[in-house]
This record gives C-alpha cells, sequence and structure tokens, in this order.
C-alpha cells in the first residue's frame, strides 16, 4: 500500500536568494497600493453612479481595502523578517508531499520520520532524516 506523507523544504538563504525575496516583495507591495488607489478611485465613480446604494458600494469597498491594506501590512512584516535574517540560515519554505510504501511488518515510526529537503540556489543541498514519533 502506498500512502502520501508531508516533507519540509527549506532554503538556505543567500545573497541572491535575500535580493530576489526583497524584489517579491516590493513587487506585491505595489500591486497592492497600485489596487488601493485603484478601488478608491472607483468607490468615488461608484459613489456618484449609484447615489441610493452608496453605504454598499462603500462597504465593499471598504472590505477589499482592508484585505490589500493587510497584505501589505504582512509583506512589510515578511521584508523586516527578513532583513534580521543572516546569510547562511535556513527557511522553511513549504511542505510537499511524498508517497512512501507501507507493507504488512514495517516499523510505522521509521516510515513516519521527519524529512527535510534542504535547498541552495535551486540545488538540492542535504535530505535530513530525523526519528519517528517517539524521537
Amino acid at each position: 500500500m502506498k500512502i502520501i506523507k508531508s516533507v519540509s523544504v527549506n532554503y538556505v538563504l543567500t545573497e541572491n536568494m535575500k535580493s530576489e525575496l526583497l524584489r517579491k516583495y516590493q513587487t506585491q507591495s505595489a500591486i497592492h497600493e497600485r489596487a488601493c488607489e485603484q478601488l478608491l478611485f472607483e468607490e468615488k465613480k461608484l459613489a456618484r453612479k449609484y447615489k441610493n446604494q452608496k453605504n454598499t458600494v462603500v462597504e465593499k469597498i471598504s472590505e477589499e481595502l482592508k484585505e490589500r491594506k493587510a497584505s501589505i501590512n504582512n509583506i512589510i512584516f515578511k521584508r523586516e523578517q527578513l532583513n534580521k535574517l543572516e546569510i547562511g540560515s535556513e527557511i522553511q519554505v513549504k511542505d510537499v508531499d511524498s508517497i512512501v510504501e507501507v507493507n504488512e511488518g514495517d516499523n510505522w515510526d521509521e516510515l513516519m520520520h521527519n524529512e527535510t529537503i534542504v535547498i541552495k540556489d535551486g540545488i538540492v543541498q542535504e535530505i535530513r532524516c530525523t526519528g519517528g514519533v517517539n524521537e
């Protein structure tokens, strides 16, 4: 029988990766800022067009603005955390699924050991296996 288990993927922070992430965060922030500006413009336009439903329009746009501003604040937080990290630090980026063959008589704890894939500049540097549930 085959089952799926989760494997962590960590990236080693390099100068290139740090620069790339900072650019990515800057781009995402700019996109959200432009979206906020567009929403404010649309709010004025729609409020004039639908005068008798102005409150509803304002509420909907306010909700969207809150979401965008929360995203911007999240990006700012990520950028600040990234700037605190030293080059060579590992960042857990995501989890991926792995297929494991399970047979009668297998040691469950050994099958379920934690695995981490470590990547540096796009190259797998290491695959770590740590003990099972009881470690």
